[in-house]
């Protein structure tokens, strides 16, 4: 036995009247065998066939209209879905017109004044002649985004503000995207959390930023990364940005630093005694301080002294930018006495 759905909602629609005749062996929730009829035709289904239940006819169909119109053709609908329920394995059939094919006919740019129209259309994939890949058009807005950040605007915006459709023949869609470029950006100052030792200073110039300069590819990822090359860091919080109405900008970076260093010191006092005129500092030691006050800064100090034997005394220390340059100093002193009986 056959029956027929009939769609009249119109334009993408599926109509809500089901009339359905069910043998026994063939519930509702079975998986019947799905065929499309397209146009006329018999046609494979975009994508892969469905394989759900009887029940999901009205699902189906929402599916197969998405596809269709990822491929341009806005005005397809389903005309009627026919059930064949008379044997083990049901059957059901949607019959679907496709309608003309809707192509982009104009598309415009808005509100770009800091990066030409022209250039943006460049970056731009989406032509017009060709039918709208709503997947397309996203990445060509994150292209379009990322041309900004790298002109020093990371709070761009781009929204669509017009997608009228004239009814020519073919169907054209006009398409409006309204550029909000935001402030120019400059870095204001950077911030750290208040039990931090690491200088403002030293996160710049290990993200190579500068106080007062503009914001230009500006990369949140890439500055973290940067910093958890450091020997300095064991993690680093995603940064932070938050901009006043000058643009200025300040970035806020949580850090969680490294230990500063290891302390082995053992260090005595030897009174006069009969074979010596006065006292002597006697012990081992080692003294190792990393980043030190915070700047990147390097002290190490070793005490071997033994009463009556040779004595060291080893002192260095690094500092990674003198005078605030990337330059590295390293000053190192040694120091050796031996007894002379």
């Amino acid at each position: 036995m056959w029956a027929m759905l009939l769609a009249t909602s119109g334009l993408l629609g599926i109509g809500t009247a089901c009339a359905q005749s069910r043998e026994a062996g063939s519930p509702v929730g079975s998986t019947p065998d799905w065929h499309l009829i397209l146009d006329g035709e018999r046609a494979d289904w975009p994508g892969e066939p469905p394989t759900a239940p009887l029940d999901s006819v009205r699902q189906v169909g929402q599916v197969l209209l998405d596809r269709l119109q990822e491929d341009g053709y806005y005005y397809a609908q389903v005309d009627s879905v026919v059930l064949d329920t008379t044997s083990t394995t049901p059957a059901v059939r949607l019959y679907a017109e496709r309608g003309p094919r809707v192509v982009v006919g104009h598309l415009r740019i808005e509100g770009a004044e800091a990066v030409a129209s022209t250039e943006l259309r460049r970056l731009m994939d989406t032509e017009e002649g060709e039918p709208l890949d709503p997947q397309r058009l996203e990445a060509d807005v994150a292209a379009l985004l990322d041309r900004y950040e790298a002109d020093g605007r990371p709070l761009a915006q781009i929204r669509m503000t017009e997608t009228r459709l004239d009814t020519a023949s073919p169907p054209r869609l006009r398409l409006t995207l309204r550029v909000d470029e935001g402030p120019s950006l400059w870095l204001r100052r950077i911030e750290v959390p208040d039990e931090a030792r690491t200088s403002p200073g030293l996160l710049a110039r290990l993200a190579n930023l500068r106080i007062g300069d503009p914001l230009t590819n500006y990369d949140p990822t890439a500055i973290r990364e940067s910093l958890l090359e450091s020997p300095f860091f064991e993690s680093v919080g995603r940064p932070e940005l938050t901009v006043t109405e000058d643009g200025g900008a300040t970035l806020r970076l949580s850090v969680d630093e490294s230990p500063p260093g290891s302390f082995d010191l053992v260090i005595g006092y030897l009174p006069p005694g009969p074979s010596r005129s006065g006292g002597q500092l006697v012990g081992n030691g080692q003294l190792s301080l990393k980043h030190l006050f915070g700047g990147g800064r390097r002290f190490d100090l070793k005490l071997d002294r033994r009463p009556g034997q040779t004595s060291i005394f080893d002192l260095s220390m690094s500092d990674p930018y003198i005078f605030g340059l990337p330059f590295r100093v390293t000053g190192t002193f040694r120091g050796e006495q031996r007894d002379s009986t």
